[in-house]
């Protein structure tokens, strides 16, 4: 998607670190923009173009990492780099359930924070 052509470009463009970076933050401030997004039809769909457009940061980081490893060692990285990411996206979900139970009736966006 997004990320496969926007990743090699601003890579070469502004860096691996910045590119990286750049994405953390938009990832940020969309995830703080749907927690107190106002009620109206279509705010999500907004904001969470701004999520996607956020996503580049996996990819540029991944790079950042893989370039300390000699290429004979960048399966088992990505392997471990992959484990990682599905026990996080297994456990969050459960974590962040008890979060919105708390604060729905407060704060119904908080969930959105805790990520």
């Amino acid at each position: 998607g997004v990320s496969a052509l926007m990743v090699p470009v601003l890579i070469t463009w502004i860096g691996v670190e910045q590119t990286a970076m750049l994405g953390i933050v938009c990832y940020m401030i969309g995830l703080v923009f749907l927690a107190f997004s106002p009620v109206w039809v279509g705010s999500d769909f907004v904001f969470m173009a701004v999520l996607g457009i956020g996503q580049i940061w996996e990819p540029a980081l991944e790079a950042a990492v893989m370039t300390g490893f000699a290429k004979h060692e960048q399966g088992s990285l990505q392997g471990a780099i992959e484990c990682l990411t599905c026990a996080v996206g297994a456990i969050l979900p459960l974590l962040l359930t008890h979060v919105f139970e708390a604060t729905q009736d407060v704060f119904p966006g908080e969930v959105w924070l805790a990520e």
